[in-house]
């Protein structure tokens, strides 16, 4: 039976050491369910002490190095799509600063490249071109069958580039951008929507000729969107709310990423991709589990749990007694190796209980 240990040896060509090493912290991790290094060594290696696994872990992250290449395509199998919806979106806490690229598939974000930010704030330009050109280097501008952010995202440079590389896009815009009115100049695209619960316009924006669509949202707050797409509708933006899930996975709903007290950017580098990884398996597995450990709501038309729990605490529980579960272990051993093969996981549903 192929395992986790053998599958990821062939995609990233690691060595057997390095391989064990990954395996060892990826099971370790979903135990502890935090990225605690203290915690993670109590249970990476039981045959020695917790000390030395400390300092196995240590040396890990001060010393070897990852292709990231490797790792943003062995993540990529975990989608079927052959056209993929990329999202840009930050996260931050306490000085760490992480900026991602992800791909929504079938309602979650599965992470695929970041980059530690060595500063606070928003993104720039050129952060942004160098992350989106990253992704064609390995996956090719075809791959791509639109780019959507939230409203950090937007710049006249940007946005022309965008137009330039033919990536199609559907962004968010902030309310007090200037729109043309024709002959009466421009206005605020907030007063646009004053009297209306939604609407679309073509107009020009950063001299780029764009499809203006928007609505409020509980008669409140205004959401607007600009893309240069024709057949695209405005709910279709509700697929960057996968990132902010897959922000909670990754944190105070999964892996408590708050808890690292890594500094370094290149240290970080490598915890996020580790992390991603772990974050991955507990999407298959909870999908593979969600009817036997959670009760689905129908009048609501979700789960009582999201996947990612379900997963994650099906793991946890199986790897701590693997020993005692041999036959689960390898069903959800054999699953991993599955779906990078190319088995396709199925329809994921996320509930507003994340």
């Amino acid at each position: 039976m192929n395992t986790i240990f053998n599958t990821i040896k062939e995609e990233l060509q690691w060595s057997d050491e390095r391989v064990d090493f990954l395996v060892k912290f990826t099971e370790s991790l979903i135990k502890v369910k935090t990225v605690n290094l203290s915690e993670i060594s109590k249970y990476f290696d039981p045959t020695i002490k917790s000390n030395s696994s400390y300092r196995r872990i240590q040396r890990f992250f001060m010393e070897y190095n990852i292709f990231f290449t490797g790792f943003a395509k062995l993540l990529m199998k975990f989608t079927t799509e052959d056209k993929k919806v990329l999202i840009l979106d930050r996260t931050q806490w306490k000085g760490v600063n992480i900026f991602f690229l992800a791909i929504e598939y079938q309602g979650v974000a599965i992470p695929i490249l970041w980059d530690v930010l060595d500063k606070k704030g928003n993104t720039n330009t050129l952060e942004r071109i160098s992350l989106i050109d990253d992704y064609v280097n390995v996956f090719g501008v075809e791959n791509i069958k639109y780019l959507t952010a939230d409203r950090e995202f937007i710049g006249k440079e940007w946005f022309n580039w965008l137009k330039d590389k033919k990536i199609n896009f559907l962004i968010r815009l902030k309310s007090n951008f200037l729109i043309e009115e024709g002959i009466k100049g421009k206005k605020k695209i907030k007063g646009y929507y004053r009297y209306y619960e939604s609407k679309e316009k073509v107009t020009k924006l950063f001299g780029i000729e764009l499809r203006i669509m928007g609505k409020r949202i509980n008669n409140k707050e205004l959401l607007i969107v600009a893309t240069n797409m024709i057949e695209i509708e405005l709910d279709d933006y509700s697929k960057r709310w996968g990132i902010e899930t897959m922000f909670l996975c990754l944190k105070s709903k999964g892996f408590n990423l708050e808890d690292t007290k890594m500094k370094e950017s290149y240290k970080i580098d490598k915890l996020i991709a580790l992390l991603s990884l772990s974050y991955c398996w507990c999407l298959i597995t909870g999908n593979l589990f969600k009817h036997k450990d959670s009760r689905y709501r129908k009048e609501l038309g979700y789960y009582s749990k999201s996947i990612f729990k379900i997963g994650l605490d099906r793991l946890s529980i199986t790897i701590i007694d693997k020993f005692l579960r041999p036959k689960e272990y390898l069903k959800i051993n054999s699953l991993f190796s599955s779906v990078i093969n190319g088995f396709r996981w199925g329809v994921v549903e996320w509930g507003s209980n994340h």
